[in-house]
């Protein structure tokens, strides 16, 4: 559509008091992630976070200049910064798609094959979300439940290391304890996982 959004990128992070989940989902207040599929806020198209051409890009971490020693680079930094702020301060960010989206999305056939999976585990995590901080969670919805199964038909027996533990949590989710533990019991894990 053509239409523009802002995406807000970081120059460092970390993992400092990071949570871990079992579905493989990790967040940290110190290392924000845009997420790999993202919408178009006026289209709505689901899209990948790396495809979009980038336009422009201001700084909005004014620090930077005050640090600035020399006195004509700060004033012109601060100066183009502020300019930007202003030219693109009605643009909207990029929205978060929910799990409806990205099973539309994946079911739609717009896709491609090999990333098949990653969408659906995106799709998983997106759908996990609302359970994650919620005093009552809910069961997982049909499509949701289908999405698993799918993310289990494409794991297979392919597992090693780290999706096996994603493969167990896929497993444990659909009721499957028996498959979760033999998963986990036929798995290379060292202390890391």
């Amino acid at each position: 559509c053509h239409g523009l959004y802002l995406q807000r990128t970081i120059s460092s992070g970390n993992t400092g008091g990071a949570k871990y989940w079992t579905d493989g989902k990790m967040a940290a207040s110190m290392l924000p992630r845009t997420p790999i599929l993202i919408k178009c806020p006026h289209c709505e198209a689901i899209l990948w976070s790396k495809e979009p051409k980038q336009v422009d890009s201001f700084e909005t971490y004014l620090i930077r200049y005050v640090l600035e020693m020399d006195e004509k680079v700060k004033e012109a930094g601060i100066a183009e910064a502020e300019e930007k702020r202003a030219r693109y301060e009605q643009t909207p960010y990029y929205a978060i798609p929910t799990f409806q989206d990205l099973n539309r999305y994946v079911q739609s056939g717009d896709a491609d094959g090999r990333d098949e999976l990653k969408i659906r585990f995106h799709a998983w995590l997106t759908g996990n979300d609302a359970r994650r901080y919620s005093d009552n969670p809910s069961d997982l919805l049909p499509d949701e439940v289908a999405n698993v199964a799918r993310i289990v038909a494409l794991l297979g027996s392919k597992h090693v290391g780290y999706s096996a533990l994603v493969l167990a949590e896929a497993y444990r989710e659909l009721g499957k304890l028996a498959e979760a533990r033999s998963v986990i019991d036929s798995a290379d894990l060292d202390s890391r996982e």
